[in-house]
């Protein structure tokens, strides 16, 4: 929660562009457009120094997704910190908005603020290898049942992914049944659609192009520099989640997510899809080496 202090220095000011990026060229205001042709720099605030983007959720336990991620791997993964708005900064957030959106209606949802992506820079990162980095995301969106780990949902900072939008995961899927998460469909973001891409070791991955490679294509690039160390590094991390204590899983779920029958389902979910984790991630890989060294259009 924020503090009063932070609330009074809470500043929400035009968003300026671009970013410096010390080990590269400036950030493209094409970084802030969705697959839809949305931009999202409108919903850019500052707080103390840094730059947050104001997500806008349909209930509460929608937006603490977000933290239950956050909280679950921050230590171990490249994902954006999360504030989760008092009510005076949410009265704050509400004044500021309002007179930059005035035609969008937001009263009603749950807002909460993730930090940009675009504000860290590489030794910042818990992980600074691309094919590390990919796999960490992989083996935690299998676990979660997050099916949109799509590079809409990615920044590359410096050419090494940090990733976030935890919306469409911690569903459990039904025992005995295909689950959800690997359903076929036209979302790039659906397990079925997700390719490696082998790129060259000098190659450094540009968030708006990877995004145009996919644009209008049912396929999510996961791009890597070595497949074998790739599948190495997947090994590494499926380990880790499946050595997690479950007391660890049920106290972190507890602390993120408010609603007590959702935060059960939450904790039984996440338990139970670990369990299953071995068997998700080789499927998934079924998937992902399908037209691995295929050239993307």
């Amino acid at each position: 929660m924020t503090s009063g202090n932070q609330v009074r220095s809470l500043s929400f000011t035009a968003f300026q562009n671009p970013f410096a990026d010390p080990a590269g060229p400036p950030y493209e205001v094409a970084d802030f457009t969705d697959y839809f042709g949305v931009n999202h720099l409108g919903w850019i605030v500052q707080h103390n120094g840094g730059n947050y983007y104001v997500k806008r959720c349909r209930g509460l336990v929608e937006a603490q997704k977000d933290l239950l991620a956050y909280n679950l791997i921050a230590p171990l993964m490249n994902v954006p910190s999360i504030i989760m708005p008092d009510a005076l900064t949410r009265a704050k957030l509400d004044l500021a908005l309002k007179a930059r959106q005035p035609d969008t209606q937001f009263e009603a949802l749950t807002l909460h603020l993730v930090r940009l992506c675009q504000d860290y820079q590489t030794p910042m990162l818990p992980i600074t290898d691309l094919t590390q980095a990919v796999a960490a995301e992989i083996v935690f969106s299998t676990w979660i049942n997050r099916r949109d780990a799509h590079n809409c949902n990615r920044v590359y900072v410096s050419g090494i992914p940090m990733f976030f939008d935890f919306a469409a995961a911690f569903e459990a899927s039904e025992p005995g049944t295909p689950t959800d998460f690997f359903r076929s469909g036209s979302n790039s973001g659906f397990v079925p659609n997700w390719r490696l891409w082998k790129i060259p070791e000098d190659k450094r991955i540009v968030t708006h192009e990877i995004r145009n490679l996919e644009r209008g294509r049912p396929i999510t690039l996961h791009p890597v520099h070595d497949e074998i160390l790739f599948w190495q590094h997947v090994d590494f991390y499926r380990d880790v989640v499946i050595a997690l204590p479950e007391s660890h899983i049920q106290d972190v779920v507890d602390a993120s997510i408010s609603d007590e029958p959702k935060a059960k389902t939450m904790t039984d979910c996440l338990c139970t899809e670990r369990r299953r984790l071995w068997e998700k991630l080789d499927f998934a890989r079924t998937f992902m080496t399908a037209q691995t060294t295929a050239k993307p259009e």
